[in-house]
């Protein structure tokens, strides 16, 4: 058997993206939906959500989310899909509350979010082509047990689910 391989001539395309009304991204995917149980489990969360929202803002804005515990009900991870931008609400978090970084090949950005001085609240996002999906931890507690602080924590948890968010 012969095989061969030839060029086809033109300009590779996207499927267009579905948008709302405002003309930005539709957010399809369901947060609660993409992390497999098992991984959820290996990451000491309980795989039974919390929370589950979705919220859409009058300029188009979408966001799903799906909120676990963690199996000692310490901390609480949320996972995040929007069609925010990556860098989109970040705009007013400067110097060492803003962090560049690659996750799973991917942009991300890491902060703590602002007024979270009583709950000790912070969020990964990783850029995607319809926005971001984003890991956000909080806690009542300084404890983050065995990450060093919470950046380190909502680090390692967006690595884990990672391979589950679409690019």
């Amino acid at each position: 058997m012969l095989a061969s391989c030839s060029a086809v001539a033109g300009t590779a395309t996207r499927a267009p993206v579905p948008t709302n009304g405002a003309g930005l991204a539709r957010v399809f995917v369901r947060p609660c939906e993409q992390i497999p149980h098992l991984v959820l489990r290996q990451q000491l969360l309980d795989p039974s959500p919390a929370v589950v929202s979705k919220h859409t803002t009058a300029s188009g804005t979408e966001t799903r989310t799906c909120t676990y515990r963690s199996t000692d009900r310490s901390q609480h991870i949320t996972i995040i899909a929007s069609n925010n931008l990556l860098n989109q609400g970040q705009t007013s978090l400067l110097g060492a509350d803003r962090h560049e970084l690659t996750i799973g090949g991917r942009r991300a950005v890491s902060f703590v979010l602002p007024n979270s001085v009583q709950t000790h609240a912070c969020e990964v996002d990783l850029a995607a082509t319809t926005g971001i999906y984003g890991v956000q931890l909080s806690t009542t507690t300084t404890d983050y047990t065995p990450h060093r602080g919470c950046l380190a924590a909502a680090e390692h948890y967006a690595q884990a689910f990672a391979p589950y968010f679409p690019w």
